[in-house]
Formats: structure tokens, sequence, C-alpha cells
């Protein structure tokens, strides 16, 4: 069985946000379906941070394209000069760049 690292969990997490099917992300990493669906619950790797968009804007997902879609109203959000408009969970709008949404840039 393979060792997964921090940066593989962050990952594993962008990529399920970004709706990639559990068993592609599985076979990606050399780990079961369950190992996957485990970190996404976050039963295991609680320690690791999923991407911002998972945890601050529940609403919103980032779909395969890249693209930010807005659960609630079915459409999908305009990006301007790297970033968007997005409501949080106390319903106050903040301007966010879509790099951190994604989780590409990690602390």
């Amino acid at each position: 069985m393979t060792k997964l690292t921090k940066y593989d969990v962050i990952d594993i997490n962008r990529k399920s946000a970004m709706g990639m099917d559990t068993s592609e992300i599985a076979s990606n990493y050399g780990v079961t379906t369950a190992t996957i669906r485990k970190i996404e619950n976050g039963q295991s790797w609680k320690n690791v941070e999923s991407p911002k968009l998972i945890r601050e804007y529940p609403s919103y997902e980032i779909t395969t394209n890249g693209k930010i879609y807005n659960k609630g109203t079915g459409k999908y959000m305009t990006v301007n000069n790297g970033s968007v408009r997005l409501r949080d969970n106390d319903g106050f709008r903040e301007r966010v760049q879509v790099s951190d949404l994604m989780g590409i840039y990690y602390h």
C-alpha cells in the first residue's frame, strides 16, 4: 500500500473538490476508494486543511474544467483578474483569488 504525504492529501482534496471521480483519484495514488472517502469526509488526515473553497464557501464548487459553479443559483461565476466575488458562510461577499480556492498555494 502506498504511503500518502500531506501534499498528496491536499491534492486529493483539491481533485475531489473539482469533481474528479473517487476511483480515479484512488488509482492515481495507489490507495483504495475507502481511503479517499475517509480523506474527503475528514475521517482521516484531519490535520490537513482542505482547499479554502470547501471550508468557507460550501455553496460553490470547482468543475473539472476549472470554472467556479454556484450551486444555489445554478450559474458559473465570472472571474476578473484571477479573482471572484463569493458569499461566505455568514452571507458576506468577498473577493477571493481563484488560486487560493483551488488549493494551489499551500502554507
